[in-house]
Parts: structure tokens; C-alpha cells; sequence
């Protein structure tokens, strides 16, 4: 989302290879790349697909494998924050609202 967007909790859904996962550590640092430009008190919705080589992954961190960790994980999450902050950076957060005064005849000009 935009950094005009919010809503009332944070919602990040991940799929790494086609497959809904949770990564804590990828969520946290999300998180704070957007406290940084939404108003207070308010959450952007992230949905979030990636591809990472199965050899990277370790889904061993919870029974449900659901839970996974990325080998490499800091240079990973640290590439997808310097693509989100550029994306926010080059979003347009003023809003600029166009009017249109018709000329008054009545004055010559």
C-alpha cells in the first residue's frame, strides 16, 4: 500500500514459493519501514509474494511449517526494505486538489 493508505492493525500476508508462511523478522522490519511514514496508530495491508530457493528456506521452525527462516535472511529482508522505502519515498503523499474557476465576463481584462 501507499502511505496514504491505513487501517486499524497491521495485516501482512507472505507467501514465499506459493505458500502461505509466516517470517517474523521479515513482518517486524515491514512494519517499521511504514511507522516511518504512516500517521500514528495506523497499519498498511501488505501482501507480499516471493520466490527464494528451497535450499534458503527452513521451515523446521514451528510442527505446522508454517513458520520459516531464510538462510541469508538479513541481506534478504534489508534488499526488500530498500525497495519498499525508494517505493514510498517516490510516492506522492500530498494530496493536490484541481480547480477550475470559469472567467467572469464581466471583467475585462
Amino acid at each position: 500500500t501507499g502511505p496514504t493508505y491505513h487501517q486499524k492493525k497491521f495485516a501482512f500476508i507472505l507467501f514465499i514459493n506459493n505458500r502461505l508462511v509466516n517470517c517474523q523478522p521479515l513482518k517486524r522490519s515491514i512494519s517499521g519501514v511504514y511507522l516511518q511514514h504512516l500517521p500514528k496508530s495506523t497499519h498498511p495491508f501488505i501482501f507480499l509474494m516471493l520466490k527464494v530457493n528451497p535450499k534458503d528456506l527452513d521451515v523446521n521452525i514451528h510442527p505446522s511449517k508454517s513458520e520459516v527462516r531464510m538462510y541469508h535472511e538479513e541481506q534478504i529482508i534489508n534488499k526488500i526494505r530498500q525497495v519498499l522505502l525508494l517505493r514510498l519515498e517516490q510516492e506522492n503523499v500530498s494530496r493536490i486538489i484541481h480547480t477550475h474557476v470559469p472567467p467572469n465576463p464581466s471583467i475585462a481584462a
